[in-house]
């Protein structure tokens, strides 16, 4: 019909907006692979207990770099767990792979490439988030490490605006704090 040929070519310019985004903000911080994730639920236990996941929904990577978007879909949320209090909290961080404790998070980097990582929340208005994105550097390490926060958290408010038209979300932009990063 032509409501839903409408509806189409609007997610498929959300997409195009989304991936524009990234595009940018991998080339503005010289990384790797920039991606995009948003949780989801859709399984429960026997007990009714909601199983959490994340999937991946947008990537942009460096020529040669692999694409990771077919291995980041129905993630349980316990591979980040390291990660969820601060994205909870709305903190946008970085992580030297070789420093994360958590043996599951350090083992999901390391086996697709990636040796630093800035994280930074997609939020409602409310402040519950509802996905996250990555920034990757698999052949180098980060370098000017502020600037790339920066980047990151500025990306972050422009693709929860575009990805509310998908999902009904709007990002906090008031909540976002970023950690100092620790060399």
């Amino acid at each position: 019909t032509p409501t839903q040929l409408i509806e189409v070519r609007e997610r498929l310019d959300i997409d195009r907006q989304v991936l524009s985004s990234l595009g940018e903000l991998r080339s503005n911080t010289n990384a790797d692979r920039v991606a995009v994730y948003l949780f989801h639920n859709g399984k429960m236990s026997v007990n009714e207990i909601p199983f959490l996941f994340y999937s991946q929904t947008h990537e942009t990577v460096r020529r040669g770099v692999s694409r990771d978007i077919l291995l980041s879909q129905g993630m349980p949320l316990s591979t980040i767990a390291a990660w969820n209090e601060r994205l909870i909290d709305n903190r946008c961080f970085i992580d030297h792979v070789e420093k994360i404790e958590d043996e599951v998070l350090a083992s999901l980097m390391y086996d697709r490439g990636v040796q630093d990582v800035a994280v930074c929340p997609l939020a409602t208005t409310r402040g519950m988030p509802f996905g996250f994105i990555t920034v990757q550097w698999t052949s180098s390490q980060i370098s000017e490490p502020s600037m790339v926060l920066q980047e990151t958290r500025a990306t972050a408010v422009t693709l929860a605006l575009s990805l509310s038209r998908r999902t009904g979300s709007i990002l906090n932009t008031q909540e976002l704090v970023a950690e100092t990063p620790t060399p």
